[in-house]
């Protein structure tokens, strides 16, 4: 197996995000435990509604839905509450409230808002059984473990270069099949640890909810996006340390900050470019840099440079493929000329 070597760091790094994500689980279990007696928002409107000092007028709606008025004088509150299933709405008004008062929280399937005015608090909560998960935001969002497993991996070519060029060069294939079979191997690598991600994602929300998945409309390029994005990265990282005589820890270390600083700066450039004659220099130079970075493609979608060049969607995804596919061919090229 002459990948076995780039097999033994892939599965170290597949232990990294193990570890990762086990202490995430460790931390979610803990949070759970610890609000296992909370009041969900099904059991607070019951409370409201099965007060023995409530007065509650119940209506049927036309739309199927039920809706109950409720007034507690003793707690001082009155509330509208309209059920669907078991979905609700419900506006709540209580007496006694500090002055001042007014939040928005949406967690998951809930939202609630909260306003005090003139000592009486209004409260607006919606509640949907589940939770509304979309399949491409579940990818993007498992991009950022991508990107540390592809930055782990990164510089494969470097590796082999730092002292076991010769070894490499014994095993019976090609350079090109050696330095593509390894691309392959660090490629599932970053898929796996993105896949277990997203089951970390659902078993967590699983401790809360039942998560509903669905693809929604554009989901399929945002999948695209959160799997191409990472392996674009791994693959310019690659050809950037490819021929080099030693480990690419540095070199992958200044490549983030570039790819960082670039699109942010370049973004300031493209907006003020017409100001100065300064930046109508250096704005050619950071949108050529910003088109060739990328982790700008999912970090920096908002830069004016790569909207009008890569677009979004469909294009956006091409042109990380394009990037993907030339990087690997430029690092394969350049460790073919290599000389130990």
């Amino acid at each position: 197996m002459p990948y076995f070597v780039e097999y033994l760091r892939a599965t170290r790094a597949l232990r990294i995000v193990g570890i990762i994500l086990g202490v995430m689980l460790i931390v979610g279990v803990c949070f759970r435990l610890y609000f296992i007696n909370g009041t969900t928002p099904e059991a607070y409107v019951s409370s409201i509604e099965n007060s023995p000092t409530a007065h509650v007028t119940r209506t049927q709606l036309p739309d199927g839905g039920t809706q109950a008025v409720v007034d507690d004088p003793k707690r001082q509150l009155h509330a509208v509450i309209v059920h669907h299933g078991r979905s609700f709405q419900m506006k709540l008004s209580e007496r006694g409230a500090p002055q001042g008062m007014h939040n928005h929280v949406s967690m998951g399937n809930t939202s609630t808002e909260r306003r005090t005015h003139d000592g009486v608090t209004t409260t607006e909560m919606s509640y949907e059984p589940g939770s509304q998960m979309q399949w491409g935001i579940l990818f993007l969002i498992s991009a950022g473990m991508g990107l540390l497993v592809a930055t782990i991996l990164g510089g494969p070519l470097a590796k082999e270069n730092d002292g076991h060029l010769e070894l490499a060069w014994t095993k019976p294939i090609s350079r090109e099949a050696y330095a593509l079979s390894a691309v392959a191997v660090d490629g599932l690598a970053i898929v796996a640890s993105q896949l277990l991600t997203i089951v970390l994602i659902l078993m967590t929300t699983a401790m809360w909810t039942t998560p509903t998945l669905h693809l929604e409309d554009g989901g399929g390029w945002r999948i695209a996006l959160g799997l191409l994005a990472p392996m674009a990265w791994y693959a310019f990282l690659t050809t950037v340390t490819a021929s080099l005589k030693r480990g690419p820890g540095t070199a992958i270390g200044v490549a983030w900050v570039l790819a960082i600083i670039v699109p942010a700066l370049g973004g300031q450039i493209a907006e003020h470019a017409d100001a100065a004659t300064l930046l109508q220099a250096l704005h050619p130079i950071t949108a050529t840099l910003t088109y060739l970075d990328p982790i700008a493609y999912i970090w920096f979608p908002r830069n004016l440079d790569l909207a009008r060049f890569a677009g979004q969607g469909a294009n956006t995804a091409a042109w990380l493929v394009g990037l993907l596919v030339a990087y690997v061919a430029l690092a394969v090229a350049q460790w073919h000329r290599a000389e130990a």
